[in-house]
């Protein structure tokens, strides 16, 4: 009975990581944290469980570095956010990271500024249309960001009122 349950637990366990896998592939970070959050609640002793817990991370970090890295701050200031979000379900692995809650604010908050100063660029050139979009990109990670929506919907109804012209 018991190695049936090893076995069981075995299955388990790898039908987590693959499916967390598939869902980083994807780009689905947030369902691979639930997931692999499940498994380790349900298997807490598991060592190797546990550092391909953190490894996700780990990798999920660098894809959001890469991603600000070469500007591109909306997918950046998602993932950091993400991270920042779930941050308190790291807590078994969360001081053998690379990086801690203060440097996720940080980064999300340069990627905010940029954001919101291109978005600006954009609308005094008369761009109105790609200030909209990148406020728009802005404020899906940073929803509470009031400066940003204000600015998006002044945009927004500037260039309502363009097309109705």
């Amino acid at each position: 009975l018991d190695g049936g349950l090893s076995q069981s637990k075995k299955t388990d366990i790898v039908g987590s990581l693959g499916q967390s896998n598939q869902y980083i592939s994807a780009g689905d970070y947030q369902k691979a944290i639930d997931t692999l959050r499940k498994a380790h609640a349900k298997y807490p002793e598991d060592k190797p469980l546990l550092r391909s817990y953190q490894k996700a991370v780990e990798e999920m970090k660098g894809s959001a570095n890469r991603a600000f890295d070469r500007k591109e701050f909306v997918s950046a200031g998602r993932t950091y956010r993400l991270l920042l979000r779930n941050y308190r379900h790291f807590g078994d692995f969360a001081q053998q990271l690379s990086f801690d809650k203060k440097y996720l604010n940080a980064r999300m908050t340069y990627c905010s500024e940029y954001l919101f100063k291109r978005g600006m660029q954009e609308y005094r050139s008369g761009d109105i249309k790609h200030a909209t979009s990148t406020w728009e990109g802005l404020l899906s990670f940073d929803p509470d960001n009031a400066e940003a929506g204000k600015a998006y919907d002044v945009a927004t109804t500037q260039l309502k009122n363009l097309q109705q012209k």
